[in-house]
């Protein structure tokens, strides 16, 4: 809501990538998790950093999920959302360009994404969102990544953690049922060295649905707000 506000004029602001579960739409977060509707008045009384909420295409193969990784030969979808779509959001709006302005945030196979991204990728993410997620790839039976040995290692996001040459420098928030996500984040908390930062929330009930999620919404962007600290506050426009 402040971007179009003259106070505002010149500044630029945080970002986060939502990414959906797998099949699913680009406009779920919009649409079944009621994100906007449940932040503006959130962003306008301060409550959560005034944050640009971008919502990118993850199914770039008909009934194939791709992992959010890059395939040889066949999809570069890490490199769409943690490359192209970064340069068309910083393109098109004043939104920041370094790291710490940067989040990506996720639920089911969107989460298994979010959580490989950040982890892969500190020079570009500060924060990932991994609600009711996976670390093995195989746990979506539609993933090519999980079909090729090598590709399903290395897509894991513990994997990633655990073989990280310097502990990245990034926060990660995982929730879920015991078995449906929370044992997975206890794994990425259990593995995570300074100045690697995981928060790990058990859910009771629920399910797998997005009405577990929808009620998340404000919980973690207050989360996103704190833990990207300088990164989530509204600057001065770069070179201006």
């Amino acid at each position: 809501p402040q971007y179009d506000d003259p106070a505002y004029k010149g500044k630029t602001f945080p970002v986060v990538e939502l990414l959906p579960g797998y099949p699913g739409s680009i406009g779920a977060w919009f649409g079944t998790l009621k994100v906007q509707e449940q932040l503006t008045p959130m962003m306008e009384k301060g409550e959560v950093a005034p944050f640009i909420l971008v919502s990118p295409r993850t199914t770039l193969l008909d009934g194939k999920d791709t992992g959010c990784a890059n395939v040889p030969g066949v999809v570069n979808a890490d490199t769409w959302l943690s490359v192209d779509v970064r340069k068309m959001v910083t393109d098109n709006f004043r939104a920041a360009t370094g790291a710490d302005g940067w989040a990506v945030a996720g639920y089911s196979a969107g989460a298994h994404c979010a959580a490989k991204l950040a982890i892969e990728h500190p020079d570009r993410y500060r924060a990932g969102v991994d609600l009711s997620g996976y670390n093995d790839p195989a746990a979506e039976k539609d993933s090519i990544t999980a079909k090729n040995p090598q590709l399903r290692e290395e897509s894991n996001p513990l994997w990633i953690l655990k073989h990280a040459k310097t502990p990245p420098h990034i926060s990660l928030f995982a929730s879920g049922e015991q078995t449906d996500g929370y044992n997975d984040g206890l794994a990425l908390k259990k593995a995570a060295k300074a100045p690697t930062s995981v928060t790990v929330v058990k859910l009771n009930g629920g399910g797998h649905a997005s009405a577990v999620w929808k009620t998340q919404v404000p919980e973690v962007f207050r989360w996103l707000t704190k833990e990207m600290g300088a990164g989530a506050k509204v600057f001065p426009e770069q070179g201006a």
